[in-house]
């Protein structure tokens, strides 16, 4: 049973493999952070939810003009217009502002606006969806942002070893090759 001798590590195998454990290393680091990134972004978004649910109430507005109908050179718009209309605080004060209506939405029509404590219009309280997509965007822009570091980091680290390689070979290549060629050649 004959036993080979290993070949003698070369400087740039070992920085190579101390790279790859890195990498490794902070990838699963990397994946661990996004997770509690996504996670923690969806907790505080949803207890911010939760909080502005209770300080926000839906009405019924009444639109004071019709929506306009917007055409653009893109096509007509399709999505809600910012529309002026009326709506009752909840102290019985009428209040004017802006309300979301589709575009060709008459005057006299009620569409639903949401108001704080005040009955000012303010924006609807954050959708479970949303939260949910802008908990996952935020540790997948995470992980993509990490993990395309760390390619660099690789690569560069490959680059490096790579020429250091190439330039041992070319110095060695110029001590062995002219011996080689000529025990090849015969001469």
């Amino acid at each position: 049973m004959s036993r080979t001798t290993p070949l003698p590590r070369r400087g740039t195998d070992r920085a190579e493999d101390l790279t790859a454990w890195v990498v490794l290393a902070a990838g699963l680091l990397v994946l661990l952070a996004s997770g509690v990134l996504g996670w923690t972004v969806d907790a505080q978004q949803t207890a911010r939810a939760r909080a502005e649910a209770v300080d926000r109430t839906r009405v019924g507005a009444t639109l004071l003009e019709t929506a306009p109908v917007v055409i653009s050179e893109y096509g007509t718009a399709h999505g809600p217009i910012l529309t002026r209309a009326s709506w009752t605080a909840p102290d019985g004060r009428t209040m004017v502002g802006m309300a979301p209506a589709m575009p060709g939405t008459a005057a006299g029509a009620v569409v639903p606006v949401w108001t704080d404590t005040n009955g000012t219009a303010v924006s609807a309280p954050a959708d479970p969806t949303e939260i949910a997509l802008v908990a996952v965007m935020s540790g997948f822009g995470l992980l993509t942002s990490g993990a395309c570091a760390l390619a660099v980091l690789w690569a560069a680290v490959h680059r490096v070893t790579s020429a250091v390689n190439a330039a041992c070979w070319e110095r060695e290549w110029k001590h062995v090759g002219p011996q080689w060629t000529r025990l090849v050649g015969g001469q």
